[in-house]
């Protein structure tokens, strides 16, 4: 979260809170395996799918998630939420503000039914194991500091 330039021009150093934006983690079924070497699915008929777990996640349900697993790891992660009227201020002076402003406060929803239905897809790990396992293979390849 930290590498965003949004979050680069809003905060000082040491400070530890971020735009009211959502989240989700997905995957996409049908069409793309091909490109992961797989063959395409008998039912996908080219068409593509939204593979999504549980749904979406604020970056603050994120961040208590990194901080409640990841400990001294996650010290520069924001912990508290920006509100939406400040960001909307910073927007008319700081122009890379902008692009969370369509975003702000909006929670985005996805579905799996049509994966699920057709594919008979399920999602094998819960929210928390996915962004756990995200940051640290971000860690893991030194895409992010700890």
């Amino acid at each position: 979260m930290r590498g965003c330039p949004i979050d680069k021009a809003l905060h000082k150093r040491g400070s530890d809170q971020s735009p009211t934006c959502s989240s989700h983690s997905s995957h996409d079924l049908g069409s793309n395996r091909s490109n992961a070497g797989l063959p395409p699915h008998p039912k996908a008929k080219g068409e593509r799918f939204i593979c999504i777990g549980e749904g979406c996640a604020s970056l603050l349900d994120i961040a208590k998630i990194l901080k409640k697993n990841l400990g001294p790891k996650t010290r520069t992660v924001p912990a508290t939420v920006l509100s939406n009227l400040f960001i909307q201020a910073v927007a008319i002076s700081l122009p890379v503000t902008r692009l969370v402003l369509p975003d702000l406060g909006v929670k985005k929803a996805f579905s799996s039914t049509k994966s699920k239905g057709l594919l008979g897809w399920t999602w094998k790990y819960n929210h928390e194991q996915e962004i756990i396992a995200s940051a640290e293979g971000l860690h893991k390849f030194r895409l992010i500091k700890a």
